[in-house]
C-alpha cells in the first residue's frame, strides 16, 4: 500500500503507507469465519489544497493579531488611568479570617485599637487579629512619631504569604515578604521585586494590585489604632478622652489580653 501526494501538476511523490500495510496484515490474520476488513485504499492527499489551508490559517492568525493591536491602540490613556484608579486596594479586599465581632457599621464609625507600643517589638513585624481580620503591625526603622507605625493586611499580594513572617529590611526601611522578597513601603506600594529584571519589575509595580493592603493608622495613648472602614476616618483616637479626667495626660500604661475573636 502506498500513499500518493498529488498537486496541481500531477503526482508529486509516492511513498509506502505504513498504516495501510499494518491494517492489511491484521486483516489477513483474522479467523476465516470473520469477514476480513477491506484493504486500506491508497491515501491521496492534495498537496495544493493543504498548502492553501495553511496559508488561509496563517492569514486568520495575522488578522486577529492586527485586530488586538488596533483595539489596544484605540484605548485612550485617560481610560487606562481611570481603570488603574479603580484597582486601588483598600481594606474591603482584606480577607476575613473569622466572622467579624463588631456591628456592621462600626468599622465606618470608630477607630479600632490594634496593639500597644509598650508591647510591640519595633525590629520585627507583629501579627494580630482584630474583628476577624488578620493584620500585621510594623515600624519604619529610625523613624519616630505617628508616621512611623503602619498596619497592613497580613497578606502579600504575590502569593498571599503572611507578611508577619517576613522582616523589616534595615537598608531600605521597608517590610519584606519572606517568600520572594517583595518589599513594601509605609503606603503599601511595592518597591522591590528581586526575582525579575528591573524593566519587568517596573511594569509589575505599576499594577495597583501589586501593593499590600494598607490601613489608615494613628498612634494615641501609646496604642496603634487603625481605621477598618471604607469611608474616610472620622476624627482622631485622641478625641475619645476629650471632656474626661484623662484629657491632657501624656503617658498611659497598657494591658493586653488575647481573646478568641
Amino acid at each position: 500500500a502506498f500513499m500518493t501526494l498529488t498537486g496541481p501538476s500531477g503526482v508529486v511523490a509516492t511513498k509506502p503507507n505504513f498504516f495501510a500495510a499494518k491494517l492489511a496484515a491484521v486483516s489477513d490474520a483474522m479467523p476465516p469465519q470473520v469477514s476480513p476488513a477491506a484493504k486500506q485504499p491508497a491515501l491521496t492527499v492534495d498537496a495544493g489544497a493543504v498548502g492553501a489551508l495553511l496559508v488561509a490559517a496563517s492569514g486568520v492568525v495575522a488578522v486577529r493579531r492586527r485586530d488586538r493591536k488596533a483595539r489596544r491602540a484605540r484605548v485612550p490613556s485617560s481610560l487606562l488611568t481611570r481603570r488603574a484608579a479603580t484597582l486601588a486596594r483598600d481594606v474591603s479586599e482584606a480577607p476575613e479570617a473569622a466572622p467579624a465581632q463588631s456591628a456592621p457599621a462600626w468599622r465606618d464609625q470608630h477607630w479600632f485599637p490594634i496593639a500597644s507600643l509598650l508591647e510591640l517589638d519595633p525590629m520585627r513585624p507583629t501579627p494580630c487579629r482584630i474583628d476577624g481580620l488578620n493584620l500585621v503591625v510594623w515600624k519604619v526603622p529610625g523613624k519616630d512619631g505617628e508616621d512611623a507605625w503602619h498596619v497592613f493586611s497580613d497578606m502579600c499580594p504575590h502569593r498571599l504569604a503572611p507578611l508577619s513572617e517576613g522582616r523589616i529590611e534595615p537598608k531600605t526601611g521597608r517590610l519584606q515578604c519572606a517568600y520572594h522578597g517583595w518589599e513594601f513601603d509605609g503606603s503599601g506600594s511595592c518597591k522591590t521585586i528581586p526575582q525579575v529584571t528591573e524593566q519587568a519589575a517596573e511594569k509589575m509595580r505599576a499594577n495597583p494590585r501589586s501593593g499590600a493592603i494598607a490601613l489608615r493608622t494613628e498612634v494615641a495613648f501609646n496604642i496603634v489604632w487603625a481605621w477598618l472602614g471604607k469611608s474616610e476616618p472620622k476624627g482622631h483616637p485622641r478625641t475619645l478622652i476629650e471632656g474626661t479626667p484623662l484629657e491632657g495626660q501624656d503617658f498611659f500604661s497598657t494591658y493586653t489580653r488575647d481573646l478568641p475573636y
